[in-house]
């Protein structure tokens, strides 16, 4: 898991879905940082609503990054791809109504029919990649 190269702090943030990490939106630009500055990739990631029995998964709204171009550099390719994953994080996070998103899954909408809140249990999956060894 390269996620174990973030800071503990940022780890100790990180909800666990099934085998991926996620973290609260208000944290991911720190974790797109931190992963940068470890020499990580920053392939992308999208929003999941996560509960103890089941993950709902608005896969749609993934912020991916291209794939390492060729000529470039690892460095490179890591400060490109957390920019790119920045930039549409925030767009994501600026114009998606997470609430109307939430309502493509009938679980989801009986919680806000119900009046229970949804928003605590939205996190961000992040995924990351290491520079291949040779």
């Amino acid at each position: 898991m390269l996620e174990k190269q973030l800071p503990p702090p940022l780890l100790a943030k990180a909800t666990r879905s099934g085998t991926e990490l996620a973290w609260s939106l208000a944290d991911v630009p720190e974790v797109i940082d931190a992963a940068e500055a470890v020499a990580l990739a920053n392939l992308g990631g999208q929003p999941q609503f996560i509960y103890p029995d089941a993950t709902y998964e608005p896969y749609w709204l993934s912020a991916d990054s291209g794939e390492q171009r060729e000529g470039e550099t690892w460095t490179a390719y890591v400060r490109r791809s957390a920019a790119e994953v920045r930039a549409a994080f925030e767009r994501i996070r600026s114009e998606v109504d997470f609430e109307a998103e939430a309502r493509r899954f009938s679980f989801l909408t009986d919680k806000l029919e119900q009046n229970e809140p949804i928003m605590p249990h939205l996190f961000f999956v992040l995924y990351f990649a290491s520079e291949a060894v040779e």
